[in-house]
């Protein structure tokens, strides 16, 4: 493979990987609004404290963080085209 070929290879995979990055926090999101509009404010609170959401919550952090260092990554590679 020559070196246009793997770039565009490398930009394919970023943008496959930041998408399902993205549709997974905004899955783990919805499954939290769900959970909190189905039990109410005192149930959610209450799993909050019990820790019954962190497994939830941690999904969504780190998909959210995969989501916005893909877009760095993006960022920084077509900056460095363009030099």
């Amino acid at each position: 493979m020559n070196q246009r070929d793997r770039e565009i290879a490398r930009a394919v995979a970023r943008y496959l990987a930041q998408w399902l990055s993205g549709v997974v926090a905004v899955g783990a999101l919805a499954l939290l609004g769900l959970i909190g509009l189905m039990s109410g404010p005192e149930d959610f609170v209450l799993f909050l404290k019990l820790g019954r959401l962190s497994p939830l919550i941690m999904i969504f952090t780190g998909s959210v963080l995969a989501w916005l260092l893909l877009r760095v990554a993006g960022a920084r590679s077509e900056r460095h085209e363009e030099c």
